[in-house]
């Protein structure tokens, strides 16, 4: 729960940072223009997903939308985005003008449009896993985090055939990123030592399972 809680605070953030950037420079409705995307998003599939979720959907936004307007037929880009999960909400940033993306990256306090990207297909994939109630602990997670330099302190890292030196695959990368997120987007926020207090109480062979380096509670990050 600890883990999902983390990435749906991540999601939270990342959704808020993209819609104010787009609603202030582009408007409300900007997300129905397709001329504001990449040339290769599926523009039209994405919107045409948004309207049959919002067919199904009895959310009291949705409802008013529908019986107080008729155009466009599509809400707001506030309203459009709690219809989403993750996975389309990555998309949406990922084809989105290079000088929004990456001040939604910074506001996560991430270095760059493509590292978020990277970071929120990574931290989506972990959701799914968590959801089905699948095991982490000695998990190898498929997606790698991308080699962040700013952060490379905080995390293990491994020398990967044919990719150089990068982040291992095991939990305790990951946990790592949310950490470093949650701690930009929410300072108050006692998520860190929470997972650190759970993580502390398990076995050391788990630990190590997780990949967790010696001494790292220790680090700042988790106090």
């Amino acid at each position: 729960m600890l883990v999902i809680d983390a990435i749906e605070r991540i999601e939270i953030a990342a959704r808020s940072a993209w819609v104010q950037e787009m609603s202030i420079k582009h408007g409300p409705h900007c997300y129905i223009n397709p001329q504001l995307f990449k040339p290769d998003f599926n523009h039209e599939v994405q919107l045409e997903q948004l309207r049959g979720q919002l067919q199904q959907s009895n959310e009291t936004f949705v409802i008013h939308y529908r019986q107080t307007y008729s155009e466009p037929d599509l809400p707001p880009v506030w309203a459009m985005t709690e219809l989403i999960s993750l996975g389309p909400l990555r998309a949406w940033i990922a084809a989105t003008e290079p000088e929004i993306k990456s001040n939604v990256a910074r506001s996560l306090g991430i270095p760059s449009a493509q590292v978020l990207n990277g970071v929120l297909h990574s931290l989506n994939l972990l959701r799914n896993i968590s959801a089905h109630h699948g095991r982490l602990w000695n998990r190898l997670i498929v997606k790698r985090l991308p080699k962040i330099k700013k952060y490379q302190h905080h995390f293990v890292m491994e020398d990967a055939d044919g990719e150089g030196v990068q982040p291992t695959k095991k939990l305790y990368n990951y946990l790592a990123v949310m950490a470093i997120i949650v701690r930009k987007v929410a300072p108050l926020s006692t998520w860190p030592m929470r997972i650190s207090a759970v993580i502390s109480d398990m076995p050391t062979e788990q630990q190590q399972d997780m990949g967790c380096p010696v001494d790292w509670e220790k680090q700042e990050l988790w106090i």
